[in-house]
């Protein structure tokens, strides 16, 4: 029998008691360590993102929302999912910082513009890294943006 299970015959009453303590105990921690990264990603003074390797926007924190004059995260990210389109500006995204983000797994310091709500453009200093499936396939960057 295994560790932790007790099996108790009494006439015709069959009980089975196995202890749940370590499950409870990782779902805990579990939790715990989500709530501690969504304060982080929440409350940074960096601009956070995750991009499709194309570098359409798929996550963003409040300081890159505010930082490109959007309203909410949520007009944030319609915006880019319904135009498919970049905060990169793509001439500096696929002249450089697409490359260098795959051929090295990361980048650190890469001057940007990236485009604002109103259309204009501002420039940034990008650090990302690859973030790759079980197949080595890369599935999104994500990194920081700030001022340069």
């Amino acid at each position: 029998m295994k560790p932790g299970l007790c099996l108790f015959l009494t006439n015709e009453i069959v009980a089975v008691i196995r202890n749940v303590t370590e499950g409870k105990r990782a779902e805990k921690t579990i939790r715990e360590g989500e709530q501690r990264y969504r304060s982080i990603f929440e409350n940074s003074p960096q601009g956070i993102f995750r991009a499709t390797p194309d570098g359409v926007l798929v996550d963003a924190n409040p300081t890159l929302v505010s930082m490109l004059c959007y309203e909410s995260r949520e007009e944030f990210l319609e915006t880019f999912a319904r135009r498919g389109d970049s905060i990169f500006t793509m001439s500096d995204f696929h002249s450089g910082f697409k490359t260098l983000v795959e051929e090295q797994g990361s980048v650190e310091g890469f001057e940007m513009q990236i485009l604002c709500k109103d259309g204009s453009r501002i420039w940034v200093s990008v650090n990302a890294h690859v973030v790759k499936d079980a197949e080595g396939q890369t599935t999104y960057h994500e990194g920081t943006v700030g001022k340069p």
